[in-house]
């Protein structure tokens, strides 16, 4: 029984830790803001604030679109277009309407 308990306890760390990395990745926000959002999300929850499928949903939605841009970013540089190419466009055609 103890072995049962240390191995899902173990297997919970691991998810955790994973979690947190994919949050770190994707979203650009490290352990400790990640823990904060998510203790923040808890205690509304808790306070019936926000629902838990709302708040679900709002993550995996800033987590998609996120990993989308960066894929399209990179797909963009493999096939050699400067990232700054639309800003850099942008830019001159407010220098000539001027």
């Amino acid at each position: 029984m103890g072995k049962n308990i240390s191995k899902a306890i173990i297997w919970l760390v691991i998810h955790a830790i994973a979690f947190f990395v994919l949050v770190w990745i994707l979203l650009g926000m490290g352990p400790a803001e990640t823990y904060h959002r998510i203790a923040a999300r808890v205690m509304s929850l808790k306070n019936g604030t926000i629902s838990a499928t709302n708040s679900i949903t709002k993550t995996a939605g800033d987590m998609g679109r996120v990993a989308n841009h960066h894929l399209n970013e990179a797909n963009d540089r493999i096939h050699g277009k400067d990232p700054y190419q639309d800003y850099n466009t942008t830019l001159d055609a407010n220098v000539r309407a001027q």
